[in-house]
């Protein structure tokens, strides 16, 4: 699990830029906002929801490149993210058809 406290080391390196992650740095604050989530047709049913954005090179600093899996693990008040590592495809061996 991906736990970055005061004196925590982040394990994992970013397979995009060979950059070894770095030290949890300062806590960083944001607000939740809100998006419009769709309703009916006539657009009667639309709602506001919670909606969170994080950006920066902070994050791929730490393990979390462009196009990494994430596993999120939602508790009361808190949110988890890990950085999945990349999962590899095997290549499919060509069958010679008589």
């Amino acid at each position: 699990m991906r736990r970055v406290g005061s004196n925590s080391l982040v394990q994992g390196v970013d397979m995009l830029s060979q950059r070894a992650p770095r030290r949890a740095g300062r806590p960083r604050q944001c607000t939740v906002s809100y998006t419009h989530y769709p309703g009916a047709h006539d657009h009667a049913g639309d709602q506001h929801v919670p909606h969170v954005r994080l950006s920066g090179l902070w994050l791929e600093q730490l393990g979390f490149a462009i196009g990494t899996k994430l596993r999120i693990t939602a508790g009361e008040g808190q949110l988890l993210m890990e950085a999945l590592p990349p999962v590899e495809v095997p290549a499919k061996s060509r069958s010679v058809r008589r």
